[in-house]
């Protein structure tokens, strides 16, 4: 699914170390999907995507640290156009999903659907609606 042979760059952000082992080790099981990182705050989560340079980001809504997921993904979407955001949480109630939009995020999926194979379905929707609406490859600063 991924374009030219390229495989999906994800950037994975959580602060449960447990839960980053868990999507990881789902995600690499797929030839189409590198994992290229992962953060533990949403400043790390920035500064990786800037550098890293992703076409995905699986963000944690409720990260703990310095910077929760929906200030994360609000600066990363303003320094990263390209780049698209899957948030993740347990919390998935109407204003939690739809604050999560309104700063960028394609869409909130529920942490224990994203332990599933039903994540890999969800990046290909989220990447594949990218391409679509900007006919190019998602990432940060690929445009």
């Amino acid at each position: 699914m991924a374009t030219a042979g390229k495989p999906i760059r994800v950037l994975l952000v959580d602060d449960n170390a447990l839960f980053l082992r868990m999507i990881r080790s789902l995600l690499v099981s797929y030839a189409d999907i590198e994992v290229i990182g992962e953060a533990t705050d949403g400043e790390e989560a920035l500064k990786h995507a800037v550098v890293l340079q992703p076409a995905i980001v699986l963000m944690d809504v409720h990260l703990r640290k310095t910077m929760d997921g929906i200030a994360a993904t609000r600066l990363i979407i303003e320094r990263c156009p390209d780049v698209v955001v899957l948030g993740l949480s347990w919390d998935t109630r109407e204003y939690v999903v739809s604050t999560m939009r309104q700063v960028g995020a394609f869409d909130v999926l529920p942490k224990d659907v994203a332990a599933t194979p039903a994540i890999y379905e969800a990046i290909h929707r989220a990447v594949s609606a990218k391409r679509r609406s900007d006919e190019g490859e998602p990432g940060c600063g690929r445009r």
